[in-house]
């Protein structure tokens, strides 16, 4: 299931794409292992490849916008996904932070632009799932 109108709504207009980043950043570190494994309850190479990423996130001042970018494609699809619910302390879904970024940047997700943002992160080569 997806996002709702109202959960974009709760993120707050004035946030940036660092903002965004920043709080999925600050979630994932706090909370990511932890409640990966309350979710997948096992190890594969889902989990593992997602404890990687976790271990490289770029901190949010000195992530670049393509490293951010890769973040948000990954929080709407794939390494990232699991938690796409998850809500953080202002309840608001890790999801809604990722899709408000790419709104806010490009009108959504999907764009060519976008897409040769993330192709440009330097997390691309080493998670990019389509290899």
């Amino acid at each position: 299931m997806g996002l709702s109108k109202n959960d974009l709504k709760l993120v707050p207009e004035q946030m940036s794409p660092l903002d965004c980043y920043t709080r999925i950043y600050n979630w994932h570190k706090k909370h990511g292992k932890d409640r990966l494994k309350e979710v997948y309850k096992q190890e594969n190479s889902y989990s593992k490849n997602y404890l990687r990423l976790l271990e490289k996130l770029p901190e949010p001042d000195k992530a670049s916008s393509e490293d951010m970018d890769f973040i948000f494609s990954e929080s709407l699809t794939m390494l990232m996904e699991w938690a796409y619910h998850e809500q953080d302390e202002y309840s608001i879904k890790m999801a809604a932070y990722a899709q408000f970024a790419l709104n806010k940047k490009y009108g959504g997700f999907g764009t060519e632009e976008f897409y040769k943002s993330k192709k440009n992160s330097k997390l691309f080569n080493e998670f990019d799932h389509s290899k």
